[in-house]
């Protein structure tokens, strides 16, 4: 095992509630340290350059200056520099582009519970991961498979809300399937999305999808 704080990581989102989550997903590996946090790509560029992280995790749009600009100029005066792509389904055209820019890995948004800290631990090692990893334990070219379930962490009650979600049920049909308040729903969603690393509900959805909680023809619809 390496020495603790081996690996330093450098966060670049403007969203403080991503760089909240992928903080507490630092925390729970030994080996990874925390470099810093920049909220727009402008920010990236300068505590990289300033602090020389061992991996940055860069968000394609953010303020100022996005991501695959911030990408651009970081490795133009630190060629060994390891950019990750924290990429959405809606910015899959933008991965062609980072990865032309020589970004080494890519991570799905919405696996961040099951694959981050692989990912990190992959590039610094050296690996290049060529497609958006969307589970721990991608092929040998680096290609996710299919995501299955993480649910170690998840309650019974977790399981249930997965399988109400992914059936198109609405949150005012949750709360009357399990006879609970609406507000109530909208946190019990809020914290099971933040448990697993999902940022949408429709992802959400779609994570319930491949987790087998139901058939994949089901519409995934919630509101």
């Amino acid at each position: 095992m390496k020495p603790p704080g081996t690996i330093s990581v450098l966060i670049a989102d403007d969203h403080p509630a991503v760089r909240r989550h992928v903080r507490s997903l630092l925390g729970e590996d030994a080996e990874l340290r925390l470099a810093g946090e920049a909220r727009n790509g402008r920010e990236a560029a300068s505590m990289a350059r300033a602090l020389r992280p061992h991996v940055i995790l860069m968000d394609i749009s953010m303020p100022i200056l996005n991501g695959l600009e911030a990408t651009r100029q970081i490795l133009a005066g630190q060629a060994s520099a390891k950019v990750v792509i924290l990429s959405a389904h809606d910015e899959e055209g933008y991965v062609e582009r980072a990865r032309a820019l020589g970004a080494v890995g890519f991570v799905a948004k919405q696996h961040f519970g099951e694959t981050l800290n692989w990912v990190i631990h992959e590039v610094a090692q050296g690996r290049t991961l060529s497609d958006p990893v969307t589970t721990a334990g991608g092929d040998p070219q680096g290609r996710g498979a299919a995501a299955p379930a993480r649910r170690d962490r998840l309650t019974s009650r977790d399981s249930v809300l997965l399988r109400l979600v992914a059936e198109g049920s609405r949150k005012r049909q949750i709360a009357a399937e399990l006879r609970m308040s609406l507000l109530a729903v909208e946190r019990s969603l809020e914290a099971l999305m933040a448990k697993l690393g999902i940022l949408t509900l429709a992802n959400l959805a779609r994570y319930a999808v491949a987790a087998g909680s139901v058939e994949s023809d089901v519409v995934l619809t919630i509101t």
